[in-house]
């Protein structure tokens, strides 16, 4: 018997640590029942600050401003690095010099799903940027990451430096704006069940096995 496909949209941006963490739900939630379902995962761009300049901002000050203070922000760091690490996530807030503009990572994003390699490049985004402390926002960060997935460099070098995908990445991000999408991550599963948030992989359960129901 063929089992059944469900659908998984997921509107994210890579620097939303909620993102990586509900990467990391759903991806459990997924193993569990694999032997009763097949996934067709999709992730969907949404910048967080589309107003970030395109070289980023100077993370201390950036985070500091916009949590109400050092102190604050050294308070949601802790909080949101013992969720992550409860995950089995290498997590390590305080690596981050910049606070990058995401855009060209969502692009890099659409130029990996038409290569079919969304999936491993999302994941490799998200561990340069928590775990490694890395600036998804620049050039060479992004070309290293898409080098490890057998990819033709010239093309995405030309991607990077041209802007290509561009509108594909505004097009959506204004798409799921009308939709309604404010905060991320948010799942759409089976095109008709709407998840808001990182939730624990049993909710994510219940909602594949409602979706499926006739």
């Amino acid at each position: 018997m063929m089992k059944p496909l469900i659908t998984i949209d997921i509107i994210s941006d890579i620097v939303c640590p909620w993102c990586y963490i509900g990467e990391a739900r759903l991806k459990k939630a997924m193993k569990y029942v694999k032997a009763e379902f097949n996934f067709a995962v999709t992730y969907h761009p949404f910048e967080l600050n589309q107003r970030m300049p395109e070289e980023g901002k100077e993370a201390i000050s950036y985070f500091s401003e916009r949590f109400g203070g050092e102190q604050r922000m050294k308070q949601i760091f802790a909080q949101t690095t013992a969720t992550a690490r409860a995950e089995g996530l290498a997590f390590d807030l305080t690596k981050q010099a910049v606070a990058p503009n995401t855009f060209l990572a969502h692009r890099v994003i659409a130029y990996a799903k038409s290569k079919g390699k969304q999936l491993p490049i999302v994941h490799d985004l998200f561990l340069a940027y928590f775990a490694e402390g890395k600036n998804i926002g620049d050039k060479n960060v992004l070309t290293q990451i898409i080098s490890k997935h057998g990819m033709d460099m010239n093309e995405a070098e030309a991607i990077l430096s041209g802007d290509e995908f561009s509108d594909e990445v505004r097009d959506e991000q204004l798409h799921w704006i009308k939709q309604g999408i404010s905060s991320v991550p948010s799942f759409i599963i089976q095109h008709k069940y709407f998840v808001q948030g990182a939730q624990p992989p049993e909710s994510f359960i219940e909602f594949f096995r409602e979706a499926v129901k006739v």
